[in-house]
């Protein structure tokens, strides 16, 4: 990429934000509708045509932009988001039932409430906006995903001092180029066959191979990841620091680690905690406006259901700020409320598993494109190459809420309470879940490292990074 595209990109970006200033009444909203379409495909083009020099930049830069583009669309023409979104801020402390006396505080866990959306054309909406384009993953906001237990401790929390949180996570940054340049060297120095060359396929491979290549795939995702997180968030934080400024931009609590950790699924085995709270939540915004809530409950007309569902709940009047559009969108008719069952849940999975496969595609088809444009042969069936990974997911999960309940039901039908189980009855049900867990990833994990592999990912153009190049004389001592 050059210096002009970077420059394209971030005129969207600022244009994206500067659509969102003026007040949402009917002639703004179409000047957003009519900015929209052509800000959604320059991301598209911004992410094929420019070339990286590592197929790995090419795969996930494509994935990021098609995002922004789908976020183009949800905040300028499928919602308005003065209506549909807000801030939730710490409340400030409050005297005891209403009461004078000791405050009461809520340093690490501080009760929310929403923040009224600021008037027009101000900075206040300048800062709203900004943040609304910046949080990806919601944090700060009505539709953040739900955090697991060591994403909400140290160093993210909300009483974690700012130096503290800056060090700990530059030391991590060091440990996660680590990781990448050891799976990375290996790639390229213990199996170049398979993931460079790809010579050798994931069926010819021996257990321990598929577990070996599988773990390097993992580590490689996870780093990539990380980088684009660990990075902005220091960044901004330090910004904050330097400045003054508050906010989920500027402050520790906004930028909670990306992943889980193992404890927590310990803790909480299953697939489902692992996919809605263990795992990276960029995109779940995304799925959930575009698969989850557009396809499943407005297009097939499923109830609604989904612990962190808010897109439909408003602000209430009395903490919006005094702005009032003349032409307000007009309210749906009240329907009774079903409940949704678990073959509707199951539907919905289906519907953004097969969503999140397609569009991790979209980067599979860019990829074979570019070897099309080299002189190589390509198979067009290769272009659905990591769906089938993702599409397989609901049938763990859906066998999973049909077990649970009914192994609960035998517990309480036994006397046996639950999170009162005894010491080995819990390890015996940690065990098991963990274990079920690891196999049905490892298992289905075939498919997308046979497919990042067989697409090419891993291939560089140049040569090798850095942090690759260092540990690769470790690895071919060791091979």
């Amino acid at each position: 990429m050059t210096a002009l595209d970077y420059t394209l990109g971030v005129s969207l970006i600022v244009v994206h934000i500067l659509a969102l200033l003026p007040p949402p009444t009917r002639a703004w909203r179409l000047v957003r509708a009519a900015l929209a379409p052509f800000i959604a495909a320059t991301w598209v083009w911004l992410g094929y045509v420019p070339l990286s020099p590592k197929s790995q930049d090419r795969w996930g830069v494509q994935l990021l932009f098609c995002c922004f583009a789908f976020r183009a669309l949800e905040h300028l023409v499928v919602f308005t988001p003065e209506f549909e979104v807000y801030r939730l801020r710490p409340a400030p402390p409050t005297p005891p039932n209403g009461k004078r006396g000791k405050l009461i505080k809520h340093a690490r866990h501080p009760k929310l409430e929403p923040e009224p959306v600021p008037a027009p054309w101000t900075w206040a909406k300048l800062d709203w906006a900004t943040s609304l384009w910046w949080s990806w993953r919601g944090i700060g906001w009505n539709y953040a995903p739900p955090l697991t237990e060591s994403q909400m401790r140290y160093p993210s929390a909300y009483d974690t001092p700012r130096a503290q949180h800056l060090r700990y996570r530059a030391l991590y940054l060091l440990a996660v180029y680590a990781v990448d340049g050891l799976a990375g060297s290996f790639m390229h120095v213990g199996m170049p066959q398979f993931f460079i060359s790809h010579t050798l396929t994931y069926a010819e491979l021996d257990t321990r191979q598929r577990a070996v290549v599988s773990l390097a795939t993992v580590a490689r995702i996870l780093a990539s990841l990380e980088f684009a997180h660990l990075q902005l968030g220091l960044m901004l934080v330090s910004i904050g620091g330097l400045c003054g400024l508050k906010g989920e931009l500027w402050e520790p609590w906004g930028w909670p680690a990306m992943f889980g950790s193992l404890q927590d699924i310990w803790r909480n085995p299953g697939l489902n905690y692992v996919w809605a709270q263990a795992w990276n939540q960029y995109f779940r915004r995304m799925y959930q406006i575009w698969a989850w809530v557009g396809l499943g409950e407005g297009i097939l007309r499923l109830p609604p259901s989904g612990k962190q569902l808010k897109t439909w709940v408003s602000v209430p009047a009395a903490q919006l700020a005094p702005l009032a559009p003349p032409t307000p969108p007009a309210s749906p008719p009240p329907r009774a409320p079903r409940r949704a069952g678990l073959w509707a849940n199951l539907v919905k999975s289906v519907l953004v598993f097969t969503f999140s496969g397609v569009f991790h595609d979209i980067s599979s088809l860019v990829l074979l494109l570019d070897a099309l444009g080299r002189g190589e042969s390509i198979d067009p069936r290769h272009v659905i190459s990591l769906a089938p990974f993702f599409i397989v997911q609901p049938i763990a999960i859906a066998a999973e809420a049909l077990l649970v309940p009914r192994y609960r039901a035998i517990k309480r039908a036994r006397g046996i309470p639950r999170h009162g189980e005894g010491a080995l009855l819990t390890l015996a049900e940690r065990t098991l879940g963990f274990a079920y867990v690891w196999v049905w990833l490892g298992w289905t994990a075939g498919w997308f490292v046979e497919g990042m592999a067989r697409l090419g990912v891993w291939r560089v153009w140049h040569p090798l990074d850095f942090q690759v190049a260092l540990f690769a004389p470790l690895w071919r001592v060791v091979m």
